[in-house]
């Protein structure tokens, strides 16, 4: 019989154990409260030490991160986490897109002093990443919900951040539709444990019935609403409008890789019987399916009739979260590498979109997409990097956004062999005929760039550092076209 003494030896040695790969985690910890005191005792005019109190914070944890790799797979704190080598790419996709949001605004110090000089700014970006690789690497229901509260609670601080009207009525409502989507996985939480009597994800094969179905609606909540896919949309165009450009496209880019991560997650571990029962597949097959196809119409048909170019990259953004499921859409539900080929391009994407025009509509006054009028004719080199994002946001050649739409539906297509389900090859034309409604939208700025001509004069400050930050960003778009397979070794090498 094991004593207590044993338990309470086994625990303390499951926690000491696990610390070696929780040290990201601890990283972050520790400079979230480094930060705070900081701002504490930092005199006013020596806070831009705060910018580089981050950048070290952030280099440290990627070191940590990275020299992680190889560590295999393993269940941390009396399994409650789970480690895997992919959870590693994770991390490092989180640690790349706050990167990119702390340089722009290094860059471009001026426009954003309302927020860059403010110590808590930071912090909560520490306390953000803190808990989206908890969240990815959860495999308890309650460390799970405390870790999407997190990240939520730090999204709610960051969107808010500006002190603006706008921002605090952006704030508002993502924390009023968070409040909603939490009490919903909580719900479904509570009917979980009384199916299992646990809280951890169970291997206890259980029955495709209706209330199984339930649960797993209930539990998707929480990530449906990080992904924005409907039914949990439509908080997304007004916070993205409300929050700072740079937040914006941080919202736009990380929480979306961490509720991929967890439907996943939820699919392969509450419903094991779905992988070997075709009944059951089918079921979630189904579901993925009409969810994905009523994104992504949602996202493409309400990005036509916007004007607010900010606002349309918002609805470009759900219609992206639909693609990205399309990926999950396969006889395992696992997260395949075409998945993190489509993030990474989605990274480069979306974060240069939203900062390339934040940064140009502080130069012409407002971000419609009529005042962009003979931009590109003015400005070739700006006009000839805005084209290429809105290419490869589309999906065409000679862009990567061309190989992520290709990769996808090849996926769903070989999906569709393996199961023969008609609604498989159904969505398959459907988001095949959404991506030439996206057209119309996308090409509406090039449109605008080069086939129209201003009325007056746009003075836009050419910088070289400008054109250094978002050629990073847009060339490689073009330049891995041909050279597809570096991204895919490098995603293989990280996760291997």
């Amino acid at each position: 019989m094991t004593s207590t003494t044993d338990i309470l030896n086994q625990q303390l040695a499951s926690i000491s154990g696990s610390l070696q790969y929780f040290l990201p985690e601890i990283i972050c910890s520790l400079f979230f409260v480094i930060l705070i005191f900081a701002d504490l005792l930092l005199s006013k005019n020596k806070k831009t030490y705060l910018w580089w109190l981050a950048i070290a914070g952030l280099t440290i944890t990627s070191l940590a991160t990275f020299f992680q790799k190889g560590f295999g797979k393993q269940l941390l704190f009396n399994n409650t986490l789970e480690f895997t080598s992919q959870i590693i790419y994770i991390k490092l996709y989180f640690l790349a897109a706050v990167a990119m949001v702390l340089i722009y605004l290094k860059l471009f110090a001026n426009a954003h002093e309302k927020y860059i000089l403010r110590g808590e700014f930071y912090a909560f970006l520490f306390a953000l990443l803190l808990g989206l690789n908890v969240m990815v690497m959860a495999s308890n229901m309650l460390l799970l919900y405390m870790a999407i509260e997190l990240v939520s609670i730090a999204c709610y601080i960051l969107v808010s951040v500006q002190s603006t009207k706008q921002s605090a009525e952006a704030g508002i409502k993502y924390l009023l539709f968070g409040a909603i989507t939490s009490a919903l996985m909580l719900y479904g939480m509570s009917w979980y444990y009384g199916l299992t009597g646990t809280l951890n994800w169970s291997e206890i094969p259980l029955e495709n019935n209706g209330i199984i179905a339930l649960v797993v609606v209930l539990l998707s909540a929480g990530a449906l609403f990080k992904l924005s896919i409907f039914p949990f949309h439509v908080w997304t165009p007004d916070v993205y409008l409300g929050a700072p450009a740079p937040i914006t496209a941080l919202l736009s880019i990380a929480p979306k890789a961490a509720g991929v991560v967890l439907i996943a997650h939820i699919l392969q571990h509450i419903y094991p019987s779905l992988l070997s029962e075709v009944s059951g597949f089918n079921w979630v097959l189904k579901g993925l399916a009409i969810v994905v196809a009523a994104t992504i119409t949602i996202g493409n048909w309400s990005a036509l009739a916007q004007n607010n170019m900010r606002r349309m990259l918002a609805y470009s953004a759900i219609a992206h979260a639909g693609f990205l499921m399309i990926g999950l859409i396969n006889p395992d539900i696992e997260i395949t590498p075409i998945v993190y080929f489509y993030l990474s391009i989605y990274l480069l994407m979306n974060m240069a979109a939203f900062l390339m025009i934040d940064y140009l509509a502080r130069h012409i006054g407002n971000e419609q997409a009529a005042s962009f009028k003979g931009l590109g004719i003015q400005y070739p080199y700006i006009g000839m990097l805005l084209l290429i994002l809105m290419v490869s946001l589309a999906g065409l050649p000679p862009t990567l956004g061309f190989y992520g739409k290709l990769f996808i539906f090849s996926t769903l297509y070989n999906s569709y062999l393996l199961t023969q389900d008609y609604w498989l090859m159904a969505l398959l034309i459907f988001g095949l005929f959404n991506t030439v409604i996206s057209l119309f939208y996308y090409l509406k700025i090039p449109y605008y760039l080069f086939f129209k001509s201003s009325e007056r004069k746009i003075i836009v400050d050419k910088k070289s550092k400008f054109n250094f930050y978002f050629s990073i960003l847009v060339l490689p778009l073009i330049l891995l076209f041909f050279m597809p397979e570096l991204l895919f070794n490098f995603i293989n090498f990280i996760c291997k």
